[in-house]
């Protein structure tokens, strides 16, 4: 099947492992729950292809085109995927744990639950390649991640787990947090400006020279934090 033209194909469930689909256009092929151990797909164009519930560890991810791609609840835990262009990419439930994302463009992306444990995930934020703004990473698992100047203008970290996160000097602009767990967390000289922090848990949280203008702290847990210089 080199080189076939599969667009807009139903593969759902089917059995590719091993089968040759380097340079095929997969556009808008539906191949989620298919079986693709050792497939080859180098070259092949996967733009808004489903692969849902598929297991991709096996495949070299860095030699595709993944833009727009529906990726819901795949294992791609350990997986290489340094320089790989995810902007769009439906990355729900996804088990990112140890993924090598340094170079990655995730605008747009949708990280919904998603386990980023272990992966550093914002120690990789600072990385002007690495695109977050608007990302939806509500409910993520990364606790205890360290950033450096992270841009997360508008993200979604709604009821992620951040507690003890070094997020010193981020620009949480316009990001939503509500119900995250902020415990302890590094949040010196962040911007925070006209977030939404309504619920959030900042429990001991350090908030000195943070920009809080126009932010919604209503419900906000901020008993212990240090305020030293703070801007409301």
């Amino acid at each position: 099947m080199s080189g076939a033209d599969l667009r807009g194909a139903t593969l759902s469930s089917a059995d590719l492992s091993e089968a040759n689909l380097s340079g095929a256009n997969l556009y808008k092929a539906d191949l989620s729950g298919a079986w693709l151990d050792w497939a080859s797909l180098r070259g092949a164009n996967l733009d808004w292809t489903i692969l849902d519930w598929t297991n991709l560890r096996e495949l070299n991810l860095r030699e595709f085109n993944l833009r727009y791609t529906h990726l819901d609840w795949v294992d791609l835990s350990g997986v290489d995927l340094s320089g790989v262009d995810l902007s769009g990419v439906d990355l729900s439930g996804v088990d990112l744990s140890g993924v090598d994302l340094s170079g990655v463009d995730l605008s747009e992306a949708d990280l919904h639950e998603a386990d980023l444990e272990g992966i550093e995930m914002l120690s990789k934020l600072n990385m002007p390649e690495l695109n977050l703004n608007w990302v939806d990473l509500s409910r993520v698992r990364s606790s205890k991640a360290r950033s450096g100047k992270a841009n997360l203008h508008g993200a979604d970290l709604s009821e992620a787990d951040l507690s003890g996160a070094n997020l010193h000097g981020a620009d949480l602009s316009g990001a939503n947090l509500v119900n995250t767990n902020l415990r302890g967390a590094n949040l010196s000289e962040a911007n925070l400006s006209n977030a939404y922090l309504s619920g959030a848990d900042l429990y001991e949280a350090n908030l000195s020279k943070a920009d809080l203008h126009k932010a919604d702290l209503s419900k906000a847990r901020l008993s212990g934090a240090n305020l030293h210089e703070t801007e409301f």
